[in-house]
């Protein structure tokens, strides 16, 4: 048999593989999953920290697209029935290894292809009747909490650069732009409050499958089909929750910001947005979310980067917000 001593040093030991009567011939690790070959079969093995009742939620999405034939990859339950197996500091969950290759990133007809499956995936999670009732999803009165919280934090720390001697290139950088993120952010919570008194109080707001993380890694072209992976954030929530995402990831340039329009187009050929939705995309964009996750990061020292790796991430999210800008001028006006 297989050793499977690599493994056991990311947790995952041999009394695993015996609750899905895998005999394991080899094991290969790709980031965060392992692919396991076995004498049933070729198999995806992931690791998690995802609480039980996330992957119940996952697994009932999973199941519901899976019936509407939409390409999805269902997770396997082991002999004993169960979806997952507790480790010492997490799940295992196991699903069949889908062999293909990985979205590439700003490749525009991948990223066309990628629209419009979310489109499709939105617009058949309008018909999703949840079994489970522990579906999070978007509270624009708490967004608004949220967002005030960060403002507040952001004008401490630009009175604490100003006070503070022998800045870092960094915050010397960033001391330079608080000014604009400041803009930005106060008219995204005036536009959004103004939001919450027109729509907020509307019970018929749409609400569908959101994926949570729709990134290019969780994407495979499979026989010429895009199949969607890891529904770890699964929420059913406003379909704005999973463009604003997109749009704000991979708007990276201007020649990507007339992409982005050519992507929200085709996703509305599929799933239009009404008029309550284009409005909250456009305040969601506006407000400089991956900005302050960037700043605040590095003054938490959330991540052991250097401070060139912080400088380029940066000028990549600054410029990034530029094209936002233009985007949502161009677009959502």
């Amino acid at each position: 048999m297989f050793q499977v001593r690599g493994l056991e040093k990311i947790g995952i030991h041999p009394h695993v593989f015996r609750e899905y009567d895998f005999e394991i011939q080899q094991a290969e690790i790709y980031h965060s999953t392992i692919k396991l070959t076995t004498q049933l079969g070729e198999f995806a093995m992931k690791k998690t920290n995802m609480k039980p009742e996330q992957l119940d939620r996952m697994s009932e999405v999973l199941r519901y697209y899976d019936d509407q034939q939409f390409f999805v990859n269902q997770l396997i339950r082991n002999k004993f029935g169960d979806l997952y197996v507790p480790v010492g500091d997490g799940l295992v969950y196991v699903r069949k290894w889908v062999e293909g290759e990985h979205l590439k990133l700003n490749y525009h007809p991948h990223f066309l292809a990628a629209t419009k499956v979310m489109a499709k995936m939105h617009k058949l999670g309008l018909d999703f009747s949840p079994k489970l009732s522990n579906y999070p999803s978007m509270n624009e009165i708490q967004i608004l909490h949220t967002w005030k919280q960060r403002m507040i934090w952001l004008k401490k720390y630009q009175k604490q650069l100003r006070r503070k001697t022998g800045l870092s290139t960094f915050e010397h950088v960033v001391s330079t732009y608080i000014p604009f993120l400041k803009d930005w952010g106060e008219e995204a919570i005036e536009q959004l409050e103004q939001w919450v008194i027109e729509y907020h109080s509307i019970v018929n707001q749409r609400k569908t499958i959101c994926h949570g993380n729709f990134h290019h890694r969780n994407l495979i072209l499979h026989q010429r089909k895009i199949v969607v992976l890891d529904f770890h954030e699964v929420s059913f929530d406003t379909p704005v929750r999973d463009i604003a995402q997109f749009i704000r990831h991979y708007i990276l340039n201007k020649g990507n910001r007339i992409l982005a329009m050519e992507w929200l187009e085709a996703y509305q050929k599929i799933m239009p947005l009404n008029e309550a939705e284009k409005r909250l995309l456009s305040i969601f964009l506006l407000f400089p979310e991956r900005m302050f996750s960037l700043i605040k990061g590095y003054e938490d020292k959330e991540k052991h980067w250097s401070e060139e790796t912080y400088l380029k991430k940066l000028q990549v999210r600054w410029n990034q917000m530029r094209e936002l800008l233009w985007f949502i001028d161009q677009n959502l006006k």
